[in-house]
């Protein structure tokens, strides 16, 4: 979002279509990994302008090489990237943390049937819990 915000200006379509052009013809020449549809609606979503859309292995794709894209494009110093992942480690930590753990590679969230993330699940009746001491 960061990345976006210094480089783009709500309200300018065709900018985003360019940048989003670009993209595809630098990191995709085939044509078959960004969904040009989906990359423009991330842009719009990080400019506040769209809803964002569901994590799947499509969109992590897109949002990556957009990402790639904009940060290679400011041309920062080490200082400077330092400064934007500062920057950007800051904005993580004062967002709520209401995504799921994991993806799949199928770009379904990795929950169980609880809610919580696969990798942290409860362990089932059959197995051994630890004997109370009391």
């Amino acid at each position: 979002m960061l990345t976006v915000d210094r480089r783009f200006r709500p309200g300018d379509p065709a900018a985003v279509i360019r940048f989003v052009a670009s993209v595809r013809e630098r990191f995709d020449p085939a044509g078959t990994a960004i969904d040009p549809t989906v990359a423009e609606t991330l842009m719009y979503a990080a400019l506040g302008q769209h809803d964002t859309l569901p994590t799947t292995a499509e969109t992590i794709t897109a949002q990556t090489l957009l990402v790639v894209a904009l940060v290679n494009d400011e041309g920062l110093s080490p200082a400077g990237l330092a400064d934007l992942i500062d920057d950007t480690t800051t904005m993580i930590a004062a967002e709520p943390d209401d995504r799921p753990a994991a993806v799949t590679p199928d770009g379904s969230a990795a929950v169980t049937s609880d809610g919580q993330p696969a990798d942290h699940q409860q362990p089932d009746d059959h197995e051994q819990q630890p004997a109370d001491p009391t």
